[in-house]
């Protein structure tokens, strides 16, 4: 991992709003279809997109097919900066449904940047992101929107997902997962920051609703690349998530409504190496800890290493079994590791386990 990125992880705030809109102000992107409604909806399912259109038609009929609510847009921002007319474009262009907005950016912004242009473009009071490989359920906004609109202190609500494998799903399958949700009897829980130490906490902030002025004021997602490197962080919606859980009523409908695709074409399985995620995991997990008593502090200090070691072993064994789900090259380098929490170059990988662990 390079010291850029190393020193941008360790220097962060993850509780203070950044301004990382500033790097999309004056980026043009351009309004190809469709058009805002004059009264914003309650809600704007925003799409960033990239070159996955078959992915991206799966993700947008079910968006279109919700059952029991339609105030609602469907705004795809395609990162796509080739060419004169994208394949997304032109399927847009087929639907010629007045819900959908498209917008192309002039230039490729990246994966976070396309996410912070998203919200930068919506106009409703709550923004819902849908990966363009993900599916909804049926009736997953009518269960968000009513949950919403029933407890108005509500800044950000999260959900449970199902995962699926999309390489071993049939359109049966597919018909299946996404079919509507039957009522359930249960309450919504609330978030706070230091449920993450005990992994309580969700993190997903796709198919989350969330008000546009508490994800501006947290300030959007951060850098996914360093100028000048190639560490690519991929975890910084679990950070926006922490934002929002320390700063805003976060709560968290405890069914499974949205499908969250995994296999080869998400987007965390081509990550070049693991490694700037688990160590960003970890300063996140210690500024947590800090802000508690000395002992409490003592025994998360501890424990958040041993967690960053357990999730890079985890990351490993996945590789190392040529899991569809990873990138067969990237697993932790363990030295590295090391050296990124500022342990002694003398201590033994052995040992660095051993210390963590007892």
């Amino acid at each position: 991992m390079d010291k850029t990125t190393l020193d941008y992880i360790r220097s962060r705030d993850y509780f203070k709003g950044e301004d990382n809109f500033a790097r999309i102000r004056g980026r043009e992107a351009i309004l190809c279809w469709g058009q805002h409604k004059e009264s914003p909806p309650l809600v704007t399912v925003v799409i960033p997109s990239y070159r996955r259109v078959e992915l991206l038609k799966q993700a947008l009929d079910r968006a279109l097919m919700q059952q029991g609510f339609d105030d609602y847009q469907i705004l795809i921002v395609d990162d796509d900066a080739e060419g004169e007319v994208t394949p997304v474009e032109l399927l847009v262009r087929e639907y010629d449904d007045a819900r959908i907005i498209y917008y192309r950016n002039r230039e490729n912004l990246g994966l976070m940047d396309n996410w912070n242009m998203c919200y930068w473009l919506a106009r409703s009071e709550w923004v819902c992101t849908l990966h363009d490989d993900d599916m909804f359920t049926a009736n997953f906004l009518q269960k968000m929107a009513g949950a919403v609109r029933k407890y108005p202190q509500i800044d950000a609500l999260f959900n449970l997902a199902n995962q699926f494998d999309g390489a071993a799903f049939s359109d049966e399958d597919v018909r299946r997962i996404t079919g509507p949700v039957a009522e359930q009897a249960t309450k919504l829980r609330s978030q706070r920051v230091w449920r993450q130490n005990f992994r309580f906490a969700a993190g997903r902030t796709t198919g989350s609703f969330i008000r546009r002025n508490a994800f501006v004021a947290c300030g959007g997602f951060g850098r996914d690349r360093q100028p000048g490197t190639e560490d690519i962080l991929y975890n910084d919606d679990y950070v926006l998530a922490v934002r929002l859980f320390a700063n805003f009523n976060c709560y968290i409908l405890p069914q499974r409504i949205y499908n969250y695709r995994i296999g080869a074409n998400n987007g965390s399985a081509r990550v070049k190496d693991y490694l700037p995620d688990v160590v960003q995991e970890y300063y996140l997990g210690r500024q947590i800890s800090a802000r508690k008593c000395v002992l409490w502090r003592w025994a998360f200090y501890k424990k958040n290493k041993y967690r960053a070691i357990e999730m890079a072993n985890q990351l490993n064994a996945l590789v190392a079994s040529g899991n569809c789900r990873m990138n067969r090259e990237a697993s932790v380098d363990l030295d590295r590791l090391r050296e990124a929490f500022c342990l002694d170059e003398r201590v033994s990988p052995e040992r660095f386990l051993a210390e963590l662990q007892g």
